[in-house]
């Protein structure tokens, strides 16, 4: 991530003939908001377009207040018609924030009034992930509070008196590790180690997890869903099928089924149009789950969980775009047996 001073370097004069000379208004009628669908069918929206050749603007573009004509609000730099660099003062003129997007990062920089650094922010959108890190100071430069999501969530705030997490920092302030001091069954992860560029290079994962709501999903279905034998179900063309006993048809299973088996447990799975997608779960016979993970229109992806009968945590695997992330064992007491983090299938998440 750019240093602040880095930022001001980037920055354009903020002369005012300056802008004018090289830029043009945004409200101007030579410029356009583009509605489209590309050839790929991606449909796009709020796209700077040049009214006359309908191509995507390229430039200078600038705003203006509309209660002072003569105020420059901010300008951004556009690139294909999105906003590639963005400034925004305050009334005053002074420095109010710079914002950089680029293919996978979206950085923020704001400034106090006083010319202060006021906040520093990272945020990435690989891979679905909500990844970002920011820190917060007062006008003076003090550290308010540091944020940082990256499989782990958490806070750090100096003046705080207790924190649910355990901190270490890198000599550039970024988060070293961070480790949650008393883990709840609902949270995965457990703790985190980042590089000093503040990417992650170790993930612990809580041998305790539980899927709590398939409990209760597992018995609304056995008390609501009856039980089908093998006439009523068909795959036919690779798709689950099943008989419907008033009009003696045969459709696409559009839902969960629950495949019962008092020796082997139960299967609850998720089907669309016939094909497994969604949630799906394995629960051993007495209820207990067995195994999670989830399939989208491309295969399995994220976590795939397995249990052992004591309700600890077998293995775990986490994918990304169908590659292996990270794959974690433990024995039935709960002690870690491996922990393979692949961290080029992570560079590709959160790094260009």
């Amino acid at each position: 991530m750019l240093t602040p001073e880095e930022v001001r370097e980037l920055l354009l004069p903020v002369d005012l003939d300056y802008l004018i000379e090289h830029g043009i208004d945004s409200d101007s009628d030579a410029l356009e908001d583009g509605f489209y669908t590309d050839a790929n069918g991606i449909y796009h929206y709020q796209r700077v377009m040049d009214k006359e050749t309908f191509t995507p603007f390229n430039g200078l573009l600038i705003r203006f207040s509309e209660d002072d004509p003569d105020r420059i609000e901010g300008y951004s730099q556009m690139k294909e018609g999105y906003p590639l660099d963005d400034v925004e003062f305050y009334e005053s003129g002074a420095l109010f924030s710079y914002e950089r997007h680029d293919e996978s990062e979206h950085y923020v920089y704001t400034w106090h009034e006083n010319g202060a650094l006021q906040s520093v922010g990272v945020w990435n959108r690989r891979d679905e992930r909500d990844y970002n890190r920011c820190r917060d100071y007062d006008e003076t430069g003090r550290l308010i509070q540091q944020r940082v999501r990256c499989e782990i969530k958490a806070t750090y705030e100096p003046d705080a008196a207790d924190s649910p997490f355990d901190f270490t920092f890198h000599e550039n302030g970024e988060f070293r590790t961070i480790t949650k001091k008393a883990p709840a069954p609902k949270d995965f992860y457990t703790g985190i180690e980042l590089d000093p560029d503040g990417y992650p290079v170790r993930i612990s994962v809580n041998p305790h997890y539980i899927e709590a709501s398939l409990d209760k999903q597992l018995n609304w279905y056995r008390a609501s869903t009856k039980t089908f034998n093998d006439k009523e179900f068909r795959v036919q063309d690779g798709r689950l099928e099943y008989l419907e006993s008033r009009d003696k048809k045969w459709y696409s299973v559009n839902c969960h089924v629950l495949f019962r088996d008092g020796m082997h447990g139960y299967r609850l799975l998720d089907y669309r149009y016939g094909i497994l997608y969604g949630p799906q779960s394995v629960f051993y016979p007495s209820g207990q789950i067995q195994e999670y993970y989830g399939i989208d229109s491309k295969g399995e992806y994220r976590h795939h969980v397995h249990w052992y009968p004591n309700g600890i945590m077998r293995e775990a695997i986490v994918y990304s775009h169908y590659d292996v992330m990270l794959h974690v064992t433990f024995d039935g007491k709960g002690n870690q047996l491996s922990c393979q983090l692949y961290s080029d299938v992570f560079k590709k998440v959160y790094k260009k």
